[in-house]
């Protein structure tokens, strides 16, 4: 079982670079840009020098992008509702594209994990970290792809409408990855510490492209919402530097390694 178990980084690292992952959000590009050079991602470097190092409290506090005012405008039936600020401006007053924007991070955070049975055979187990778990994987990966892709495809969005599309793909990119790492997981091996750590830490090093696409979005909120200082957006550059020091504090110490692209 502990030889299966350790395939699953191995498929998850497989999916991740080999599918197209690659592909940088072009938004998070342009946004990261916007106000200067970009930061080291997943590093252990310090973001823009403007980053809010102190959030306070009701900065930081996320709600949910669908509040029952917005109801008529919520993303599609059996979407999920994704925990970060209200948008300055309320969802229906945005632009078409930027809505459709919404509820496709939507879609992709209801793509959910496979729920494996409490006790597993070696035979049911390789049967399971092959096919619903990969199929997940793949699924997810490729949903959040194409969310990419279609922020990329979004034309003369102005300087907020960047952040936030920003701010969108690297929500998408660290759910998948947040998702990856709290996978249920048979008994046996919770019940092995080390065994744990070890599949605990190759996970994370199969994460880190996900992570660092993740990085370079909230990068560019902060930047791109800290000059802008739109009123009614005053939450995003905190909530986006609280989700990238996570992140830091999660993968900035395998960013450094040699990694295999």
């Amino acid at each position: 079982m502990t030889r299966t178990l350790l395939l699953v980084p191995a498929l998850v690292s497989l999916v991740a670079c080999g599918g197209g992952a690659s592909t940088q959000p072009a938004d998070a590009t342009q946004a990261s840009t916007a106000g200067g050079e970009s930061t080291d991602s997943t590093g252990t470097g310090a973001a823009a020098s403007d980053t809010p190092s102190d959030p306070s409290p009701e900065a930081t506090q996320t709600t949910q992008i669908v509040s029952d005012a917005q109801a008529p405008t919520q993303g599609r039936v059996g979407a999920a509702v994704i925990a970060v600020p209200l948008p300055g401006t309320p969802r229906a007053e945005l632009r078409a594209d930027v809505q459709e924007l919404i509820a496709r991070i939507e879609d992709v955070a209801a793509i959910a994990p496979p729920n494996p049975a409490a006790s597993l055979t070696q035979a049911q187990l390789d049967a399971y970290v092959q096919g619903p778990f990969l199929t997940w994987v793949e699924r997810r990966v490729r949903a959040t792809q194409d969310a990419g892709r279609y922020a990329a495809s979004l034309t003369n969005l102005g300087v907020v409408e960047r952040g936030f599309a920003a701010a969108l793909i690297a929500y998408a990119y660290e759910d998948m990855a947040t998702s990856v790492r709290g996978m249920p997981l048979p008994p046996f091996l919770q019940r092995d510490p080390a065994l744990m750590q070890v599949f605990q830490e190759t996970i994370d090093r199969a994460l880190l492209p996900i992570a660092e696409y993740a990085a370079t979005g909230y990068d560019g909120c902060i930047r791109v919402f800290t000059e802008a200082r739109a009123p009614g957006w005053e939450a995003w550059p905190s909530f986006c530097s609280v989700r990238l020091a996570d992140l830091r504090e999660v993968f900035g110490r395998y960013a450094t390694e040699p990694t295999e692209r």
